[in-house]
């Protein structure tokens, strides 16, 4: 989810990112070419993704707080049935910004992509360390 997020963020970055050769994933590097980068200088990757841990984490517990996201037996974080209420379906679709193709598409590539080993997600990002994975 954080590194989703981060592309989220930062879209125009998957433009440089490496992406696991899939069905979908050259597609979003051709959407990706196509932004325009912010003019302000931005650290590395890897330091800016590092820098947004802490607000990600406390937004992931806010959300697990209010019961929208539970932790499952096996560590996995899922929709929880609060999250199939109205009130959030209804602003989860109609936000215009998660609508667009290149982020609907992101979503679906990076759901295909194992996040460890060697060709994983943390790997070809190289937004997470991942030689120390129990795979």
């Amino acid at each position: 989810i954080k590194i989703l997020d981060f592309y989220f963020s930062f879209p125009h970055l998957l433009a440089s990112t490496t992406i696991p050769r899939i069905s979908g994933s050259a597609k979003i590097k051709k959407e990706a070419k196509e932004l325009i980068p912010p003019y302000e200088n931005l650290p590395s990757n890897r330091i800016l993704f590092s820098e947004m841990g802490d607000f990600q984490s406390q937004a992931l517990d806010i959300l697990r707080s209010k019961r929208i996201l539970i932790i499952d037996d096996d560590g996995w974080i899922k929709p929880s049935d609060e999250f199939n209420s109205t009130n959030i379906q209804k602003l989860v679709s109609n936000n215009s910004f998660t609508s667009k193709p290149l982020f609907k598409n992101l979503v679906e590539v990076f759901n295909k992509i194992n996040l460890h080993g060697k060709n994983g997600l943390k790997s070809k990002t190289g937004l997470m360390e991942y030689r120390y994975d129990a795979t």
